[in-house]
């Protein structure tokens, strides 16, 4: 077992320093400067911390298998990432773009016991040992979660010419309900109108939702055929991809008609190949 933390200092950040407050009245007139229009200002006050705590359990080669369990909890937060107001740089203060909360990954290697040299060798049958010699499985299994996503409203609620995250509906929850690809989280729990005369930044803040994480399961079948000397053959049938598809993030604007829903997948399609390699 295992603890990792790290600090960031002086990271980068980029942000609209002649943006408004928010405001009644014309944008342009409200600027600090309004002679001039957005000006990008870059600089090197950016933090970030992260803390991880990793568990491993390891089955070293015995008996022709071994066997390797991990498993990693971490937090990584920054305050970098899509900056909706440049005058509280410390409200944009969340998960990081590229948070993963759990990882879990275990991976094997096992030499099948028949053949020659092996438990279930075929003394009597040298076709049959020949057949059935040299063969390996492998496989390798991952569990990750998903990383964060904003909420955000096309709607200028704030009047400052910006982009705006999405306001939180009192007595909604954000996570409740089941995750599916038409519904991801709870859609009503979020909005894009303020009270009349009212003009503010959405409170429902950075990177509070999370997209969907992958779950795979690969396997492969390898066969050593050995040939001249030191030289073999090696024949591998691999299959990649073999669970359910990893959704990537769902559409998270309130305007659009498909708020909520997840339109593709982050994975490549489920993956079957043959090779042969020639060792050396």
């Amino acid at each position: 077992m295992s603890y990792l933390g790290s600090k960031g200092t002086h990271l980068q950040e980029s942000y609209n320093i002649n943006q408004p407050t928010p405001g009644a009245g014309a944008i342009q007139g409200r600027r600090p400067f309004p002679q001039w229009g957005s000006i990008t200002w870059v600089d090197s006050n950016g933090y970030s911390n992260y803390n991880s705590f990793s568990a491993q359990l390891q089955r070293r080669y015995a008996k022709g298998m071994t066997l390797l369990i991990a498993y990693t909890y971490s937090h990584s937060l920054d305050d970098v990432g899509s900056i909706q107001d440049p005058r509280n740089l410390p409200s944009q203060y969340a998960s990081s773009d590229f948070d993963i909360r759990h990882r879990l990954v275990g991976s094997f290697t096992y030499e099948l016991p028949f053949g020659r040299g092996r438990a279930l060798a075929s003394n009597h049958n040298r076709i049959l040992e020949a057949a059935i010699s040299g063969w390996q499985a492998n496989g390798i299994a991952v569990y990750q979660t998903g990383t964060p996503f904003t909420v955000t409203t096309s709607k200028d609620i704030s009047s400052t010419g910006a982009s705006n995250f999405a306001n939180l509906v009192p007595g909604q929850n954000p996570f409740a309900g089941k995750h599916t690809p038409l519904r991801w989280f709870n859609t009503a729990a979020f909005s894009d109108t303020l009270p009349a005369n009212i003009y503010a930044y959405g409170n429902s803040g950075r990177n509070l939702l999370r997209s969907g994480g992958p779950v795979n399961l690969d396997l492969g079948v390898y066969r050593r055929i050995p040939f001249v000397h030191e030289t073999a053959f090696q024949f591998r049938a691999e299959f990649y991809i073999l669970n359910h598809p990893t959704f990537a993030s769902p559409v998270a604007n309130v305007e659009s008609a498909s708020f909520g829903q997840v339109s593709s997948t982050s994975n490549s399609s489920r993956q079957t190949q043959f090779a042969v390699k020639y060792l050396f």
